[in-house]
């Protein structure tokens, strides 16, 4: 028998030549991956200079003032102030003490131990200004100096900052017109201004008031100490604050016949008469000195 062989027919490869006419639907795989990385790449460049635009934008903006906090307290929140460090205020170095411990209180009187056995590290450093007054309130209700020992002159201020307390004092104040005006700094950011009211007629003595500068420049009232110690009484010379917030400030009064030390407790708002001499007898009758 003879065998039958079948052959499959032989298919002819297919070339693109068959149908110049039918499109080409795929697209490149490498084409496709470099299509997709220069996009990657725009996009990530970008993002990139977007970034940086906006840190250079926020590095170059001004910097805030520092903000120095007063602590609050119970009984009297202290308020915080921004404010830049003032002109009379700006060579004064921060101290402990504001006075010169070897110097008499009163007449052949020293300073009470009590007061200079205080060490160091129980003080708050800080700095004042000289007390400037008004001698002709009535007149000019911002003429304000004081007189300078070295120079012999009256020095005028200029001070803007102190002038606006004058401004906020005088509303605070009977009289509506305030006659002296200090302030002071210390070194964990109080700021207390100390001014006074002068009350009419011949040997009138002053009320001292004690305030903290508030953000917005008005006064909060700590305390006051009125003129209950006799003619020409004022309080004049601050002396040393305590870490605890007690700080010392002396007055004088009676024709120079008094001299006082009274503590202004800045947590409690208060104050009370911690030391006080006086002249017992006149001159004539050989001046004895009496101190509590």
């Amino acid at each position: 028998m003879e065998e039958i062989q079948q052959t499959k027919p032989v298919q002819q490869a297919k070339t693109s030549h068959e149908n110049p006419n039918k499109p080409i639907h795929r697209i490149n795989r490498f084409a496709l991956i470099a299509l997709i990385f220069v996009c990657l790449l725009i996009a990530g460049l970008y993002g990139y200079y977007f970034i940086k635009s906006k840190t250079i934008t926020q590095t170059i903006q001004p910097t805030p003032s520092p903000i120095s906090t007063i602590p609050t307290t119970t009984n009297s929140p202290s308020p915080t102030l921004v404010l830049p460090t003032s002109e009379p205020l700006s060579t004064k170095p921060f101290v402990k003490r504001q006075f010169n411990m070897t110097e008499k209180f009163f007449s052949t009187q020293s300073f009470p131990s009590t007061l200079l056995s205080k060490n160091d590290n129980e003080l708050t450093s800080s700095r004042c200004t000289e007390r400037y007054e008004n001698w002709s309130p009535s007149q000019n209700q911002l003429q304000f100096s004081y007189y300078n020992e070295t120079s012999k002159k009256n020095i005028q201020l200029t001070d803007t900052r102190l002038l606006t307390f004058i401004t906020a004092a005088n509303k605070n104040v009977s009289s509506g017109i305030i006659s002296s005006i200090q302030f002071c700094e210390t070194e964990n950011g109080k700021y207390i201004v100390i001014y006074s009211q002068t009350h009419g007629g011949g040997g009138a003595g002053s009320d001292t008031y004690f305030a903290y500068a508030n953000p917005d420049n008005t006064l909060q009232k700590i305390t006051t100490i009125p003129s209950e110690q006799g003619a020409y009484f004022a309080c004049f010379q601050p002396l040393q604050l305590t870490k605890t917030n007690v700080f010392y400030y002396q007055c004088s009064g009676g024709e120079g016949n008094m001299a006082s030390i009274y503590e202004v407790d800045l947590t409690n708002n208060s104050h009370k008469l911690f030391y006080q001499c006086e002249f017992t007898k006149p001159f004539s009758q050989g001046s004895t000195v009496t101190c509590k």
